[in-house]
């Protein structure tokens, strides 16, 4: 049983401001489906957390109230960031994978940052 399918996402032409991530891709174990081609392209903006945030063991509270019986991963391939300009960010990329083998294409082209964040 699948839960989530996401493809073929666009997101081109934008102009962002005090984001947490340009992009935000998130799931866990017990989801199944799957996320493919996904771009971010010609993104301008001021400041963000991240670039991108990836993140495959998202389980909040729910981690340790039920044992998951059955594993249902999410594959994710595609992924595609390209001619992005940002006024400063906290770290390019936020990325916390579980599953590594469940990820493949991940591409970033065209990315500036005019200044990084002072912490």
């Amino acid at each position: 049983m699948q839960t989530g399918v996401v493809r073929n996402v666009y997101v081109t032409d934008c102009t962002l401001e005090g984001h947490l991530g340009v992009a935000h891709i998130k799931t866990n174990e017990r989801r199944g489906g799957f996320i493919e081609n996904v771009w971010v392209t010609n993104i301008k903006g001021g400041s963000a957390r991240s670039l991108l945030v990836l993140n495959t063991d998202v389980l909040y509270q729910w981690r340790d109230l039920v044992e998951t019986v059955e594993r249902r991963l999410t594959p994710i391939k595609g992924i595609h960031l390209q001619n992005i300009t940002l006024g400063s960010v906290e770290q390019m990329l936020d990325i916390q994978i579980a599953q590594p083998e469940m990820v493949e294409g991940l591409t970033l082209d065209g990315i500036e940052v005019m200044r990084p964040q002072s912490k």
